[in-house]
This record gives C-alpha cells, sequence and structure tokens, in this order.
C-alpha cells in the first residue's frame, strides 16, 4: 500500500489546507441541504400557512438544497397545490419545471414520476403525462397510486378498457379502495355487475364486498351468480358468507340469504329441533352471547345489568331453560332471546313456549312477538306480557299466518321500553321448551 508523504514541509502547507477547505465545503453543502429540508418541511407540515408564505418557504427551500430531488420535489408538490387552488398557471408552469427537474436528479424514485405526470395532465400535456405514469408503474408496479393515476387519465381520455385494467390492478395492493374504483365501474359500465366483475376481477378478500354493493344497487341476480362462479360460494370465508347473507337480508330477499348461508360449507349449520323448525328450543346445547350465525341460533346479546344463563335448577323440560336476571334503571329495551327461521309463503303456523317469572316489577314487561325477517313487520298480534309479580310455568301459544312475501321470520321475547321515563325493569325470567310448526 502506498502512503503520501507529508514529512516535507512545502507538501503539508498545500495538502493540509487544501483537505480543510473540502471538509468545510462538505460541511456548508450539508448545513444548506438540512437547512433547505427544515423549510421544505416546514411548509408541508404547517396546516394554516398562508399560501404566498407557502410559495415563499418552498422558494427558499429550494435556493438553500437546489441539488437535493427530495427538496425539488416537495417544491414542485407545494407549487402545484397553490396552482391548483388559485388558478395560477405561471405557477403551475414552475411547478412541472420542478418536478421535472427532481426526476431527472432521482430518476428511480416512483413518486417524482408520479407527481410530474400529474401536473403535466392538469396543464393538458396528455401525451407526456401518460409516459410519467408508466415510467411510475415500471417502477413500482406493485403500488397502488401509478396505477390509479393512469387509470385515471385513460378514463377521462376515453379509453375504458384501459382504465379497468389499471383499476383492476390497483385494487389487488390495495382492496380498500373497492368502494371508490365500484363507483367508477358502476357509472363506466352502467350497472352492468357481471361487466364490472369481469373488468375488475374482485380479489377473493373482497368478492363479498363487491357481491354485497351489488345486492345494495338492485343487482342481486348479478350478484349471486358472480357469488356462486367456480362454486367460490361453497368454500367462502364465514365472515364473507355473512357479508353477503346480511345485504340480502337487508334488501328483503331472505330466501336468497338462507340459500347463501346453508350452501357455505364453513359456516355453522344448526339444525332445526325433531318436530320443530327452530333449533335448540329447549336450550339442552350451548348457547352464544352475540352470535353472528344469520339462522336457527339463538340471538342473546350482552346488555348492561342484565345476565344471561342456563339453568339446570329451574326448567321446564329436558336438563336446561334459559333463564334472565335484570336490574334495569334506564328507559330501555332488553333483548332475552330472538331466532330467525326460514319458512313458507302464506302459511299458517304455531307457536308455543313455556315462561316462568320471579319478582318481576316494570311498566311494560316482557312479551313475544314474531315478526317477517325481512321487512320487520309483525305477523301477529303480540301476546299479553307476563305479568309483575311471580308465575309459575305456564305454557303460551301464538297461531299466525305469513304473507305471500314472506320467506323467513324472526321469533323474539323481548321487553320495550316506556313510552316515558323512567322505566325500571327488575326481576327474573326463565324460557324452556320453544316449539314451531306447520298448522295442518
Amino acid at each position: 500500500m502506498t502512503t503520501l508523504p507529508l514529512r516535507p514541509i512545502p507538501v503539508r502547507l498545500i495538502v493540509v489546507p487544501v483537505l480543510v477547505a473540502a471538509l468545510a465545503f462538505m460541511c456548508w453543502l450539508i448545513i444548506r441541504t438540512a437547512v433547505g429540508a427544515s423549510f421544505m418541511t416546514y411548509v408541508q407540515r404547517a396546516a394554516n400557512l398562508e399560501v404566498e408564505s407557502q410559495v415563499k418557504g418552498a422558494d427558499i427551500a429550494r435556493k438553500y438544497a437546489p441539488e437535493d430531488p427530495v427538496v425539488r420535489y416537495g417544491t414542485g408538490g407545494v407549487f402545484f397545490t397553490v396552482a391548483s387552488s388559485e388558478f395560477d398557471e405561471a405557477l403551475l408552469n414552475d411547478a412541472i419545471n420542478e418536478l421535472r427537474l427532481s426526476t431527472q436528479l432521482s430518476p428511480l424514485d416512483y413518486r417524482m414520476w408520479l407527481a410530474y405526470g400529474r401536473a403535466l395532465d392538469r396543464r393538458g400535456e396528455g401525451a407526456e403525462a401518460r409516459r410519467a405514469f408508466e415510467e411510475a408503474i415500471r417502477l413500482a408496479p406493485n403500488h397502488f397510486e401509478p396505477h390509479w393515476a393512469l387509470g385515471n387519465y385513460l378514463l377521462r381520455n376515453g379509453d375504458t378498457k384501459g382504465a379497468f385494467n389499471e383499476m383492476r390492478e390497483a385494487l389487488k395492493s390495495r382492496p380498500s379502495s373497492l368502494n371508490l374504483i365500484f363507483e367508477y365501474a358502476w357509472q363506466s359500465y352502467n350497472g352492468d355487475g357481471k361487466a364490472m366483475a369481469r373488468v375488475l376481477e374482485p380479489p377473493e378478500s373482497i368478492r363479498a364486498q363487491f357481491v354485497s354493493f351489488l345486492i345494495d344497487r338492485g343487482k342481486a341476480k348479478d350478484a349471486l351468480d358472480i357469488w356462486r362462479e367456480n362454486k367460490f360460494n361453497e368454500n367462502a370465508h364465514p365472515d364473507s358468507v355473512r357479508t353477503v347473507a346480511e345485504s340480502l337480508i337487508k334488501n328483503d330477499r331472505l330466501a336468497d340469504a338462507y340459500a347463501v348461508w346453508f350452501e357455505a360449507k364453513q359456516t355453522e349449520h344448526p339444525e332445526p329441533d325433531s318436530g320443530s323448525l327452530l333449533s335448540n328450543g329447549d336450550f339442552e346445547r350451548p348457547i352464544t352471547l352475540n352470535s353472528v350465525t344469520p339462522f336457527l341460533m339463538w340471538k342473546i346479546t350482552l346488555q348492561r345489568d342484565v345476565t344471561n344463563s342456563l339453568d339446570n335448577q329451574v326448567k321446564q323440560t329436558g336438563n336446561f331453560a334459559f333463564r334472565s336476571g335484570f336490574n334495569v334503571r334506564e328507559n330501555t329495551g332488553v333483548l332475552f332471546v330472538s331466532q330467525t327461521v326460514a319458512v313458507k309463503r302464506s302459511t299458517a303456523y304455531h307457536l308455543k313456549f313455556a315462561a316462568r317469572s320471579r319478582g318481576l316489577e316494570n311498566l311494560t314487561n316482557p312479551q313475544l312477538v314474531v315478526t317477517d325477517a325481512g321487512k320487520a313487520e309483525r305477523l301477529t298480534s303480540t301476546l299479553p306480557p307476563l305479568p309483575n309479580g311471580d308465575t309459575d310455568w305456564k305454557y303460551y301459544t301464538l297461531d299466525f299466518t305469513t304473507t305471500a312475501m314472506t320467506d323467513a321470520i324472526t321469533v323474539t321475547v323481548h321487553r320495550p321500553g316506556c313510552s316515558d321515563p323512567p322505566c325500571p325493569f327488575t326481576g327474573r325470567l326463565w324460557l324452556d321448551d320453544f316449539q314451531l310448526v306447520e298448522k295442518r
């Protein structure tokens, strides 16, 4: 290894000052760059900074750090934002110059090409803007923003097919953008759900959401065809099944919701009791708080000042009964149990259950009601509520007939709120031996 001899005094007098000067110059550059970056950070983060101050701050930043691509990129961004809001064409030209320079200083940074393309597009230089967007995609093929920007550009310029090719790629990288992209597709394809599915190819993780959007727009037939395509419905995740079923229920398509739920292999499918359309009517099987199973499952919610459990000491039949204790001091409704089941249209049914109470004190006591699960409309006159005080086990019956549009019903035992507060509710309630049968 060779070394530079510094022993002779003349050599020292030359080399040492040069090194000191070089070091000082480097420090000067570093300090200026840091100052420029600090100015740019301040301008970008100061939300209440006036427009004139934003422009001046960005201009100071680039003067301190003229060779820093990030500062030039930031300056161009500030100029572009202000130019767009103030309709300042001269400042727009400055923004484009700054962003062009940032791509030259850092040609491998997709963000700079993306911003450059947007500024060119704003000025109407479509061909150059497209080339900038395509360069951003080449540098970052798996990022959302470049595909989204080019897709929007193509859509505005009449290339629908090319636009949704890009939006499909954008959707892959950011599934949460489905809501926005769906709106663009809905307008572009005039609500043709199958055409939208073909161009977007929604990933499995968001197919249920896509189908749900179509159902909510009145395109249930298209939605269900897409849902069942290649037997996706059979292996769908329970959360996806619930999303679709809930949309169908909300849109009064109970028969379709029941079919979607029953077709899915991974979802829980409780069986009706022998001789009844209800499931677990005798409460012999465990109950689940806040169950998300849409059919044939008791819905029991966690509520303040209400305790629910299975009682193996006090029961009408079998080994268990449902027991609820409550000490509610507010004027609020209380849901004890509810279950939704599929039924036939225009058909008569007979419902029977047993109830027992202790220490009921309330202005509106527990009652049972049967409603059309889709419309939430009552199908019956409500049974008289249980009286205050104590009651022993007693069977209650209710007959009702479904309408020509009823595909499912919900059986509910609840305590409605009072018309005027306060409305305290205390005591205990036992339920057992629910049975629902078709009348012959």
